[in-house]
């Protein structure tokens, strides 16, 4: 993967992220099911895209010069994902998890409770 290209799909994963947090919050604030299952749907496509993005990341970082803007850039939105973004996702999806399960969505619990894993183990790999 170039840095171009990198960069861009770091940039579209931070976006994605925060349009999933804006809908995880709402849904939490609001208890509406339709807004809850929107987040969860959009958290569980960030799982699957942002492992892969964030190695390749990580990767290029490490290979490349750190004086390079590109790898700057790519580096500032590596941690913003990283440290910020998807730990956030993690405790909204937490706290979905446990408003769902007073609600007796078993189902959904465990549905949530599989894209927490997904988040964790992509993150212990990345630390």
């Amino acid at each position: 993967m170039s840095l171009y290209n990198a960069l861009t799909s770091l940039r579209r994963l931070v976006g994605s992220c925060e349009e999933a947090i804006s809908e995880g919050k709402l849904a939490l604030s609001t208890g509406d099911a339709d807004l809850a299952s929107k987040f969860v749907s959009s958290a569980r496509v960030i799982a699957v895209q942002a492992p892969s993005i964030l190695t390749e990341a990580k990767n290029l970082i490490e290979k490349h010069d750190k004086e390079d803007k590109l790898v700057k850039y790519i580096s500032v939105y590596y941690r913003t994902l990283v440290l910020v973004s998807v730990p956030y996702i993690i405790l909204i999806l937490k706290d979905l998890a446990d408003l769902l399960s007073k609600r007796g969505h078993v189902d959904k619990v465990n549905e949530v409770q599989n894209i927490i894993e997904k988040f964790e183990v992509a993150l212990d790999t990345l630390k």
